[in-house]
């Protein structure tokens, strides 16, 4: 799978799974190349792994597409609450950056006619003003919105830092298993050699046995001459 590839075309939010009857649902697992052992994505989508609804859809409808602060200004700004007065000075002096993607994780309430929404900004969780002077909300494309969350989700450098680090995970899991290969092709021929002696140890145990026949044999006969 590569940053742009769709995970799925239809489905539902929540315990699709077990519902009764389940709902149309997209399974997505991260599992290692080298161990096959499930891994949690969180560290990469800043998105929090608990089973149930993450908070209220932006409409109040759950089985909307997910929901991104589209930033469309620089003046946009980033709150550690709810509140005009908890500017996050500590990200980007308290700007979002203007073009970026973040994370809607659920709405949060109004204030003065414009609506809060909380966010995860570098897969921490902060809060933001719609203004539509300043940003929009937006639903992404799968791949969109992929590598939306991966930017934000503390992988640095982003999809680009990802894709290496995944490149590098790969070469170590081939030459892992190259090694693993030549193990087992060395095994193979060190089996093959010991089938070879135990062939052969068993075919001079034969020889030897007719040998032994053949003097008996000659044994009686000379006895029976005498």
């Amino acid at each position: 799978m590569k940053s742009g590839d769709a995970l799925a075309v239809m489905g539902n939010t929540g315990n699709a799974a077990l519902a009764s009857p389940p709902f149309a649902h997209c399974h997505f697992e991260v599992r290692a190349t080298t161990t096959g052992a499930g891994l949690d994505p969180t560290a990469y989508t800043g998105h929090p792994n608990a089973v149930g609804t993450y908070g209220t859809a932006i409409n109040g409808m759950e089985d909307d597409g997910m929901k991104f602060l589209k930033v469309t200004s620089g003046k946009c700004e980033v709150f550690t609450a709810p509140d005009v007065n908890a500017v996050d000075k500590s990200y980007n002096g308290g700007k979002l950056i203007e073009g970026t993607c973040y994370p809607v994780q659920a709405e949060v309430g109004s204030s003065g006619g414009y609506s809060w929404v909380r966010i995860f900004v570098a897969g921490v969780q902060c809060y933001a003003v719609v203004l539509a002077d300043r940003c929009q909300l937006v639903t992404l494309s799968p791949g969109d919105a992929f590598a939306a969350c991966v930017a934000q989700g503390g992988a640095g450098g982003g999809t680009e830092e990802l894709k290496a680090q995944l490149e590098a995970a790969n070469a170590r899991a081939n030459a892992e298993a190259h090694r693993a290969e030549e193990a087992d092709k060395r095994a193979a021929e060190e089996t093959q050699r010991a089938d070879r002696a135990q062939a052969g140890e068993a075919k001079a145990n034969e020889q030897a046995g007719e040998y032994l026949r053949r003097i008996e044999s000659a044994k009686a006969a000379l006895g029976g001459a005498v």
